[in-house]
């Protein structure tokens, strides 16, 4: 687990470090201080030399369609809004420290080019992140701006692994597959359905989807079981909630549909971590001490590391009566935004116990 975790000219951070990290974290913050970028920092950290990560992220921030244009005349690359402020020409660093005190450091930069062998005819179709728009019907060999990744650690060998967004979709250098996977849960989108029947699917073929049920039945206490059926090319979550059939698990709210995403993804990101950005929303704040109770018993049991973010008082409030009759493995902190620094602030069990009953600002 993450003990320390910096962060060197991205998004909107020149420099930012924080520290005394806990198997439960939670960025509070006002808006506009980087705390889903500190989320995505991590999650790119995580996934090591995996440079898919990066469209996945600027994806998740609404660039769903990159319009490619010619890029080998342009000065702008696909990758710039990464970059703090822009500028390309600094290197992105992100370094964490693990509980162990082993180091690792990410390298991230604007590689001047690579050369991409282009099929005589490319099919323009309206697609995602991963294939590309393009009007060019005769386009031979082009070299186009690579993000290069670097992975260092002590005593081991550099490694490094480039991704070149071109006209026909996305390239990468060598093929890159984690021990351990992570999973981020953007704030302002339902979970995909196919991803989740598929994660579903894993727990189902190694015996530990049932435990998820009783968790579930904190928002459903009707729910009877959860299965994964084929509906054309593609697999949906049908809950049964004894009314005599089963019905897609998306009808029965977004809150139960949340939960759902969040428990099965701590078990599949086993001794790894999951990223959750605005952890309240669609969360009644009433039922939240739950909510934490379940994350917190969850995690502990697949050793997974929790990093979410919060504008919601309620939400710290039930993290720490929750967690406080526990082991307390559980960090908050606060960004604030200071002329061109963000600084954090660090609250343990005691300090957080005192501002909130004095009243003190925290989010």
């Amino acid at each position: 687990m993450y003990k320390s975790f910096g962060i060197k000219n991205f998004r909107g951070f020149k420099e930012l470090k924080i520290e005394d990290l806990k198997r439960l974290n939670l960025i509070a913050g006002k808006n506009n201080v980087g705390k889903t970028a500190v989320l995505e920092a991590l999650f790119i950290h995580c996934g090591v030399l995996n440079p898919e990560l990066v469209p996945v992220v600027n994806a998740i921030r609404g660039y769903d369609i990159i319009k490619l244009k010619n890029r080998v005349s342009s000065t702008e690359t696909t990758w710039d809004s990464i970059f703090y402020n822009y500028n390309t020409s600094n290197k992105i660093e992100l370094s964490g420290t693990y509980s162990d005190n082993h180091r690792r450091m990410l390298e991230i930069s604007i590689k001047s080019s690579r050369r991409i062998n282009i099929p005589a005819s490319i099919k323009e179709e309206n697609n995602s992140y991963n294939q590309i728009h393009t009007n060019s019907s005769n386009i031979m060999d082009q070299y186009y701006p690579a993000l290069e990744l670097k992975s260092t650690e002590p005593k081991k060998k550099e490694l490094s692994n480039d991704i070149v967004i071109w006209p026909g979709g996305i390239s990468i250098k060598q093929s890159y597959k984690p021990t351990n996977v992570s999973y981020f849960l953007s704030s302002g989108r339902v979970t995909n359905p196919k991803e989740n029947a598929e994660l579903l699917g894993e727990l189902e073929i190694n015996l530990k989807s049932e435990e998820i049920i009783p968790i579930m039945q904190i928002i459903e206490p009707k729910l009877i079981a959860l299965n994964t059926i084929p509906m054309g090319n593609t697999s949906v979550i049908h809950a049964n909630i004894g009314i005599g059939k089963l019905i897609p698990v998306s009808l029965l709210g977004e809150g139960i549909n949340k939960l759902m995403a969040i428990i099965i993804r701590i078990i599949n990101a086993e001794n790894s971590c999951i990223f959750i950005d605005e952890i309240e929303n669609r969360f009644h704040y009433s039922i939240m001490n739950k909510i934490w109770e379940v994350i917190d018993s969850v995690s502990k049991k697949y050793n997974v590391q929790v990093f979410a973010t919060t504008h919601s008082l309620e939400c710290i409030k039930a993290a720490h009566e929750t967690l406080s009759s526990s082991d307390y493995d559980f960090s908050l902190i606060r960004l604030d935004k200071t002329d061109d620094s963000i600084i954090p602030t660090y609250y343990d069990c005691e300090s957080l116990d005192i501002s909130i009953e004095n009243e003190f600002e925290v989010r």
